[in-house]
């Protein structure tokens, strides 16, 4: 019976999520900020709501349903509920570092429900910002190192764009 018990805690607490470090360039060339690159975020997500007003409304899927939670110096906290089951995830960028012409984050997204699958939605919730609806071409340079996802859950990035492009759609 503990044995259940401390198995059935385990599983309550867990959280799918998705969280990795991202190297970001400017995709035309020249430096990129911080700042900038922050900026940029906040009206990709601005440009996204669960209403109709999404400019990607008409493609469905994930691309809209975004909101600010948060903005600090430290910390950018977003958030993306789901279309069908209207889930919410915590999506945090954060640890931002300037190297060179590039802008090194933290990323991180982590489903609100408890659910141990999430079938690429953590990472789907990162990676369609940076592109513009269901657009097979992304707005930065991306480089990703997975932190930690759950059950290594992500699509295999190392060799371009289309497994993402794939689940993402």
């Amino acid at each position: 019976v503990l044995v259940l018990l401390s198995l059935i805690s385990y599983a309550y607490a867990q959280h799918a999520h998705c969280y990795m470090q991202l190297t970001v360039s400017n995709s035309g060339g020249g430096s990129l900020t911080i700042q900038s690159f922050n900026d940029s975020l906040v009206k990709m997500v601005q440009s996204r709501p669960n209403t109709t007003s999404c400019a990607y409304y008409s493609q469905g899927n994930e691309f809209c349903g975004y909101a600010i939670v948060s903005m600090m110096a430290s910390d950018s906290h977003f958030q993306h509920t789901t279309p069908v089951h209207h889930y919410t995830d915590d999506i945090n960028f954060s640890a931002w570092t300037q190297s060179g012409d590039d802008v090194v984050v933290q990323a991180d997204s982590k489903s609100e429900p408890n659910s141990i699958g999430d079938y690429d939605t953590n990472f789907c919730n990162i990676f369609n910002l940076f592109r513009n609806g269901n657009a097979h071409s992304l707005n930065y340079g991306l480089k990703i190192k997975y932190t930690e996802c759950t059950s290594s859950h992500h699509p295999d990035t190392d060799n371009g764009w289309d497994a993402a492009y794939k689940q993402c759609d």
